[in-house]
């Protein structure tokens, strides 16, 4: 018999992705699910579209809605595990969403590897429509101090391996710590590899206000508190974590500046080729316009022509029909005959 397995929607003012994402949960292939929906005091449509969505739910699941005023996420982490009635857990941001057999599948790898804490991959889903993916090396602290891996909050969790381990950094990082005491308290953990949360890339996300630099100094700041939890020989030493992070930064503004001079010698090279063309363009131009001014020539020409004709014609017409035009040609006439006479003799 499948274990319950609680799924715990936290939200916060994201009614444009909400929907989405409790429908990931009644589409699971995996029974039975106990999904919570914990609404952090949003001021937008949130608690309509969660109410109206959450009577849809198939009949197999229970379903518990909890709204009440802004506590945080910590807060409200913590509170969707204490109602967590499952023997396993994990949770789902209201502005992401699992494949259909995501749930199946990260409950599979947990039977198979006892382990306490399944996480998986990432398909980062961008707001052009762009999809990438993210996919993390098996399992060590080291790796997941240095955050070389990521174990993200939608990892399932073994409930009874959290033994009073709750989420606390408030500021920053919330996951990143509780994930890393929970492996310093010596809890056991794999990777799903095909297995991805569906993770959406927003332009106002925490992580992209956030300074770098400022960012580094926070997360050296969480890990001086392991150390004094856990002892200095279990984690990282002193500005280990900052070292790694600048170098990274060094290497990225290289990567960009790299990047920045190739596109400017790609605009360059647009550049000359559009100065290229407005060239060509201007040689045509000018051709265009010289034949255009030889056409006006002949066209002028051709009317003039045709004005001396028609003056012409009229001339004729008047001569012919002038008393002298009529008297020369009577005298000729006689001389014509005889000229026609003579030459046949």
């Amino acid at each position: 018999m499948s274990e319950l397995i609680s799924v715990i929607i936290t939200n916060y003012n994201y009614a444009t992705y909400i929907e989405k994402a409790i429908r990931s949960i009644f589409l699971q292939s995996y029974s039975p699910i106990e999904l919570i929906v914990i609404d952090d005091g949003s001021s937008d449509d949130s608690l309509e579209i969660i109410e109206r969505i959450l009577k849809k739910a198939p009949h197999s699941m229970t379903t518990t809605l909890i709204a009440r005023e802004n506590k945080g996420i910590v807060a409200t982490r913590n509170e969707g595990i204490q109602l967590s009635k499952g023997k396993y857990l994990l949770f789902l941001d209201a502005d992401d969403y699992f494949d259909s057999d995501f749930v199946e599948k990260m409950y599979q790898k947990a039977v198979l590897t006892g382990a306490d804490v399944i996480y998986p991959n990432w398909r980062l889903i961008e707001s052009n429509g762009n999809i990438s993916k993210r996919e993390f090396s098996e399992f060590t602290i080291k790796a997941l101090q240095l955050q070389e891996i990521h174990v993200s909050a939608e990892s399932l969790i073994k409930k009874e391996s959290l033994s009073g381990t709750n989420f606390r950094a408030e500021e920053i990082a919330e996951d990143w710590d509780f994930f890393n005491r929970l492996a310093l308290s010596g809890k056991r953990f794999a990777l799903a590899q095909d297995c991805y949360i569906n993770y959406m890339i927003k332009a106002d996300s925490r992580a992209r206000k956030n300074s770098y630099v400022t960012d580094s100094f926070k997360f050296e700041a969480l890990v001086a508190t392991w150390r004094r939890e856990f002892g200095e020989e279990n984690v990282l030493k002193k500005n280990e974590l900052l070292t790694e992070r600048f170098a990274f930064f060094e290497s990225e503004v290289h990567r960009l500046t790299d990047m920045v001079l190739e596109k400017d010698k790609f605009i360059r090279s647009f550049q000359d080729e559009i100065a290229r063309l407005q060239g060509v363009e201007t040689e045509k131009q000018s051709e265009i316009e010289r034949l255009k001014t030889a056409l006006e020539k002949a066209h002028k020409a051709a009317q003039l022509a045709e004005m001396e004709a028609q003056q012409a014609r009229a001339e004729k017409e008047a001569i012919s029909h002038s008393k002298a035009y009529k008297l020369g040609n009577f005298l000729a006439s006689p001389m014509r005959l005889l000229r026609g006479v003579i030459k046949k003799r």
